[in-house]
């Protein structure tokens, strides 16, 4: 499964923000140009707080960075702008010019404005070409209109600079692969702590194991081989004897944060996998 987000600036001055958010509940907006051009699209935070108040449960904020302007003032512009962070939200350096020192400082700035926390929901968008000439790759965000996804490894992947978008026209459009709730789950605030309440997808047989993120942040386990009854949740890989065909009638226990896997073979003898990032809807199960 993918996601299509928009990204728009001042060039898209106008969203009708029901309809996009009835396409799409991610989007990519611009705050700044460099450290004294506020994008004319912003409209005092407007922008902003009229797309989380229409439904959008993921949100990034991004500044152009400009050559010849220190980042460190850059991150300056951008916090005295944009100020706190908000759920669902990443904040988003796109370099496009210039070069990595002067991304590193943005980081380092926006790190010593923000808190350590910030880390995690900052991210870099590039082109794949100029990221690769920079030695800024892999990227968060990369950028290349091409008929394939390109194979360094990213987030979002913008695939088109002239996208028929509803309730905004054509603009740049991007893709995440997976479900809204995982995309949602990387913003400020996104990961929040669950268990799961409702059976996974798919025909089994033999061992299928969950891994995934615990309330403490390491790697826990639980497997089964009849679908109804779960090993104890374990930070060591469950090895259990099956060999039964099933489906899941059960919920798995444990409390997870972030995205968990399930995987095991499926009927035809592949190995398969689903996963959910709110214990309540899994994905499609692929191989």
């Amino acid at each position: 499964m993918s996601i299509r987000l928009a990204d728009v600036s001042e060039y898209q001055p106008d969203i009708n923000d029901a309809v996009y958010v009835a396409w799409s509940q991610g989007i990519m907006i611009r705050a700044l140009y460099g450290d004294a051009h506020v994008d004319g699209a912003w409209y005092g935070g407007a922008r902003r707080a009229d797309l989380h108040a229409a439904g959008i449960r993921f949100l990034g904020i991004y500044q152009y960075l400009v050559s010849g302007q220190s980042g460190t003032s850059q991150a300056q512009a951008f916090h005295n702008l944009v100020g706190p962070i908000r759920n669902g939200e990443v904040f988003v350096a796109d370099f496009e010019e210039g070069n990595k020192s002067m991304l590193t400082s943005w980081y380092n700035e926006m790190i010593a404005l923000y808190g350590s926390r910030i880390t995690n929901y900052l991210w870099t968008y590039t082109g794949l070409d100029f990221g690769g000439r920079a030695g800024v790759l892999p990227v968060q965000w990369i950028a290349d209109y091409s008929s394939s996804e390109p194979s360094t490894p990213h987030v979002l992947w913008q695939f088109s600079d002239d996208y028929n978008v509803p309730g905004i026209g054509k603009c740049d459009c991007n893709q995440y692969d997976g479900t809204m709730n995982e995309l949602a789950s990387l913003g400020w605030g996104g990961v929040r702590d669950y268990h799961v309440t409702a059976a996974a997808p798919g025909r089994w047989t033999g061992q299928i194991t969950i891994t995934g993120t615990g309330t403490d942040n390491k790697t826990w386990y639980t497997a089964t081989v009849d679908g109804v009854h779960w090993s104890a949740p374990s930070t060591s890989k469950p090895t259990l004897a099956g060999s039964a065909t099933f489906s899941v009638k059960s919920d798995a226990p444990g409390w997870w944060k972030g995205t968990i896997v399930l995987a095991g073979n499926g009927t035809d003898g592949n190995r398969w996998h689903t996963s959910t990032a709110d214990g309540a809807h899994w994905s499609t199960p692929k191989k």
